[in-house]
């Protein structure tokens, strides 16, 4: 029989993940919640059978799956059954509070990070024309909103350059006598996107809108975007992105940054000091993560902060967020308010309807 503290709580909720159950950042914090007065952490018949039923409330949303959590719940807790599922991904773990708080919501909220594993590779996935179409034609909506450099098309300004062609243009109303000379400059339309996406292990549930993401933006002019993935670290795909698939595969295997922990703390640390001339004044920095992190939190704090400095905005996309019962309730997500411009739904790159409706948000 196991012994019920987080570390093994937090392993049979992903094992029901895993296992076809739909289970979010909400039931997560509700578990959390549900221990500080139920549990004193033993291992006792009682508070095993209390955990049960516990457990069933909170993570079971569809009663035909009671006979299928009863049966992981007793190969899990009673009988030590590692599984399949759970031995790929055996790593240590790790579970941190805040300085100064001593309750299990809090140590739970702060969240697990396994360590790096490399040799993994994510499943494939296969997206169809009308969803590339969608998540393409979502982008192109926020360059727009969000536009920071000058394009091609003109437009009268005081402050422009000469424009001899349209000062000739215009005198053809005076017989080609030029009453005037006009000054032009570019229209801001274009903006420079910088991805930093997460993929590591709390993050699997999301890969399928990552992975629509990735191949999406491949259709966009080099030089318009950069794509940095990060877990217990960063590496840029910008370059694989263009190569396809298969190099995406490729160095998701061999940097180890798929399904590891997450530091982002350190991954945009290194992010500022090692990739500094990808990004800059005029960058949209995109942040995909759900914002379950474990490292230096003052770390987090003092990225943040240099990378707001560097760019000219920041966004960040929760899978949870947009979602009932979503609160930004991590330590990450609450040092993030401080910094970004934004958090919202990471469904605004997938629907189209859920972007119009935050597009005013979007300071």
């Amino acid at each position: 029989m196991r012994e019920i503290n987080l570390e093994n709580i937090v392993d049979f909720i992903r094992l029901l993940r895993y296992s076809g159950f739909r289970v979010g950042l909400s039931e997560d914090i509700d578990v959390g919640r549900a221990i500080i007065g139920i549990y004193r952490f033993s291992s006792s018949i009682k508070a095993i059978n209390d955990l049960r039923e516990v457990l069933r409330i909170i993570l079971v949303k569809n009663p035909d799956q009671y006979e299928v959590f009863d049966k992981l719940f007793d190969r899990f807790w009673l009988y030590g059954d590692p599984l399949e599922e759970r031995a790929e991904r055996r790593v240590e773990v790790r579970i941190i509070r805040e300085e100064g708080s001593l309750d299990p919501v809090s140590r739970f909220l702060s969240i697990y990070s396994p360590l790096e594993v490399r040799g993994r590779t994510p499943r494939e996935i296969s997206i169809d024309g009308r969803a590339r179409h969608t998540i393409r034609r979502a982008i192109r909506m926020l360059r727009r909103r969000l536009s920071t450099e000058p394009g091609v098309r003109m437009r009268i300004s005081s402050r422009g350059r000469l424009d001899f062609p349209l000062s000739y243009r215009e005198a053809l109303s005076t017989f080609g006598e030029v009453i005037r000379l006009r000054r032009s400059r570019r229209k801001i339309s274009r903006s420079h996107f910088v991805f930093l996406i997460d993929v590591s292990g709390s993050m699997e549930d999301s890969w399928e809108s990552i992975a629509r993401l990735l191949k999406s933006i491949r259709g966009f002019p080099i030089g318009s975007y950069e794509v940095f993935l990060f877990s217990t670290g960063i590496i840029r795909a910008t370059e694989n992105i263009v190569e396809g698939e298969v190099a995406i595969k490729r160095i998701l295997a061999e940097s180890g940054v798929w399904g590891s922990g997450t530091r982002i703390g350190e991954a945009l640390d290194r992010l500022i000091k090692e990739y500094r001339k990808f990004i800059g004044r005029t960058s949209v920095v995109i942040i995909v993560s759900d914002g379950w992190d474990l490292g230096d939190l003052d770390l987090l704090d003092r990225s943040l902060s240099a990378l707001r400095g560097s760019v000219r905005r920041i966004l960040w996309l929760s899978p949870y967020a947009g979602k009932k019962g979503f609160a930004p309730e991590t330590a990450c997500l609450r040092i993030a308010i401080k910094h970004v411009d934004s958090i919202l739904p990471a469904d605004i790159l997938h629907n189209i309807s859920i972007l119009r409706r935050y597009l005013r948000s979007i300071r």
